[in-house]
């Protein structure tokens, strides 16, 4: 995700929240038609479907294929099989992705 992408919606709400939301269903869109993701509204504000769209993603990524909106055991097993999260310059992860975007919602 890019910090400064543009987004292109109404001036309300938070736009690093908008952000992480246009990012979660441009990069997940695939996911819809078999119910792996759902397309969450990108209005700026943080609340449970963004928290929702934040950890399905996830799951995408680690490779839960009965993916929902909890962060349970199985997710918690995968991120830790998964092992560290980490990013060098100009290499694109999804997880590293999500996990800014989460700190974006959360005002960070």
């Amino acid at each position: 995700m890019k910090k400064n992408e543009q987004i292109t919606t109404a001036s309300s709400g938070d736009q690093m929240i908008k952000a992480t939301q246009y990012w979660l269903n441009k990069t997940y869109k695939e996911f819809e038609s078999t119910g792996r993701y759902t397309r969450i509204s990108e209005d700026g504000y943080f609340g449970e479907g963004t928290l929702g769209a934040l950890i399905k993603g996830l799951q995408i990524e680690l490779g839960i294929q009965n993916t929902s909106s909890n962060f349970g055991s199985g997710t918690e097993n995968a991120f830790k099989e998964h092992g560290n999260v980490e990013r060098q310059d100009g290499k694109t992860d999804h997880i590293f992705g999500i996990i800014q975007g989460a700190l974006w919602c959360k005002g960070y």
